[in-house]
């Protein structure tokens, strides 16, 4: 059942309001800010005002009414229908505002009563968060793509009557957000919209889908946007918004579909904080955790910097690329003694043939072709084997290294100067020795 949770605020009227207030910070060290005391607790359920009006203020009503108390409430709409059921006079004007909702009633001694509903506590850490020096923008999620671990759902075509889970549709992975989070992470709205604090659970359900989402279940993304479908227990969301596509699980992964629904329609426990800031995080980060050690001392804190997180993300493709390298060190290695080796034996073997044909005047071109052609005809063979089968291996090279593409044009052609390069070393010595080959000194050894 909706009720209050705590004493919001007394307000009592006063012939010089700032005069009063100072008084009381002065003698009482009552805190002062802005004219008015705040007291915030620890529960973090909202603050207590105590603050003074003018004499001739309206807001405690018409009358002789010089003090108005303020409860904070659970659920300001729900009390005040169980005011009006009960017969209970309430004003039917209520006031929004970025710190809370308001409402009135008067009690049966006539006094004017005030309600307040705070923001719920992921608005709040928002809102202290944007008051951060440097903060440019601040939203929520219960948890980063990238990180350990993930969330997915299964979904159904708005038409869908069996909710088997052989019939589902897809299985998206599912955050949990906050409005401002696509700004904050850097996503982009392709089209639609963002979330707003009115999408709340008193609202129709709504959710934001990546452009993947709309292909797998609508096959198009054009009218994707205003679509619905549903879940597992039948309930029908709309889609409001399309956001860019992006890697949820790993770096390597094939595109995933993946939606975003509200926080304050898909409540959730774990809440990670995503702070866009323009100045350097080691002096933004103190200051981030005094707000919200303000707002709940009980809260913890862990600030991790973008890079930082992307690099356990990183981690196995690094040590992937470093394993290969090493592996391609090695092979390159191998192939340079074996290439060396066999040119050299050839070399050895043919010096007394060389000599004549030197002595016969032949052209340099064709005694090298003639020492080393055997060796070279090998390392075309065996480049042209390893680049078959390294384009055979693209799929399961791409899913290892983040972001390889052997494919690519100029990855093919530094793989095959690469190899022209091993050749080059492998036979230099030989192709020297071929070539300085004296007639006269192999006959005279003769």
């Amino acid at each position: 059942m909706a009720k209050a949770v705590g004493v919001g605020g007394v307000f009592l009227k006063a012939k010089d309001p700032k005069r009063l207030q100072s008084w009381y910070h002065e003698h009482l060290g009552v805190p002062l800010e802005g004219g008015y005391s705040c007291f915030d607790g620890p529960e973090a359920a909202g603050m207590t005002v105590f603050s003074f009006f003018p004499e001739d203020t309206k807001y405690f009503g018409e009358g002789e009414q010089r003090a108005m108390i303020n409860f904070r409430v659970d659920s300001l709409d729900d009390v005040l229908q169980r005011l009006k059921d009960a017969g209970v006079r309430v004003d039917p004007k209520g006031q929004d505002e970025s710190f809370g909702r308001f409402g009135w009633f008067w009690d049966p001694e006539g006094n004017r009563v005030e309600l307040w509903e705070p923001p719920a506590m992921q608005q709040r850490i928002v809102d202290v968060m944007e008051a951060v020096p440097g903060a440019t923008a601040v939203g929520l999620i219960d948890r980063a793509p990238l990180a350990m671990g993930w969330n997915s759902e299964v979904v159904f075509d708005d038409n869908a009557t069996d909710f088997s889970m052989s019939k589902a549709a897809a299985e998206p992975m599912t955050y949990r957000i906050s409005p401002g989070y696509p700004r904050a992470a850097g996503t982009a709205l392709i089209a639609g919209r963002t979330f707003t604090l009115h999408d709340d659970a008193k609202a129709p359900r709504v959710a934001i889908v990546n452009r993947e989402f709309a292909r797998k279940l609508f096959r198009s993304e054009a009218n994707a946007v205003g679509r619905f479908y549903r879940t597992l227990d039948g309930s029908r969301i709309q889609v409001v918004g399309m956001v860019e596509d992006g890697k949820y699980k790993t770096l390597t992964e094939d595109q995933e579909p993946a939606v975003f629904l509200p926080m304050l329609q898909a409540p959730t426990s774990a809440t990670w904080v995503i702070v866009r800031s323009n100045r350097d995080p080691q002096i933004v980060a103190p200051a981030m955790e005094a707000a919200l050690h303000k707002l709940d001392p009980g809260l913890p804190f862990t600030m991790r910097t973008w890079t930082k997180e992307l690099d356990s993300a990183l981690f196995a493709s690094r040590v992937a690329t470093v394993a290969l390298g090493i592996l391609g060190g090695l092979g390159a290695m191998l192939a340079i003694t074996g290439i060396f080796g066999m040119a050299s034996y050839s070399v050895s073997k043919r010096l007394r043939e060389l000599g004549i044909r030197i002595a016969m005047g032949a052209q340099r071109r064709e005694i090298l072709w003639s020492a080393l052609g055997r060796a070279l005809r090998l390392l075309l063979v065996g480049s042209a084997t390893g680049l078959l089968l390294g384009l055979a291996a693209t799929r399961v090279l791409s899913y290892v290294v983040y972001q390889a593409s052997p494919r690519d044009p100029v990855v093919l052609a530094c793989a095959i100067a690469a190899m022209l390069l091993l050749g080059l070393v492998a036979t230099w010595i030989p192709a020297l020795r071929a070539l300085s080959v004296d007639p006269l000194i192999l006959l005279r050894e003769e």
